[in-house]
């Protein structure tokens, strides 16, 4: 992935070039970024060490969409990159706390 922006179904991801990629998920086709979402720590360019992930679009986030954050967060561990999820609403962010996530979490909390 060289420096730019790649739109996959349901995600917009940014690579700055500098071993940060940014990722943005999209409200209305959430599902299918989460499906993307899931590999996608495994196809990152070698010398990115911190993914950051914005949720702001997440209104709602299932048991599906929490698990798919554990599988990432799992493999970012793996390969030693940074994981950081941002801007997640009021209850995305307690979901988030309760369920193993705390750590990765940034940004103030959206009401």
């Amino acid at each position: 992935m060289s420096a730019g922006v790649i739109g996959l179904i349901g995600l917009r991801v940014s690579d700055d070039g500098d071993g940060t990629v940014s990722v943005a998920l999209d409200g209305a086709h959430l599902a299918q970024g989460l499906v993307e979402l899931r590999c996608l720590p495994t196809v990152l360019p070698g010398g990115t060490d911190t993914l950051r992930i914005d949720l702001r679009a997440a209104d709602h986030l299932s048991s599906i969409s929490v698990a798919t954050l554990l599988r990432v967060k799992r493999v970012c561990v793996a390969r030693r990159i940074h994981l950081v999820l941002e801007r997640p609403t009021g209850r995305g962010h307690g979901r988030l706390v309760r369920e193993g996530l705390r750590d990765v979490l940034e940004s103030a909390v959206r009401r």
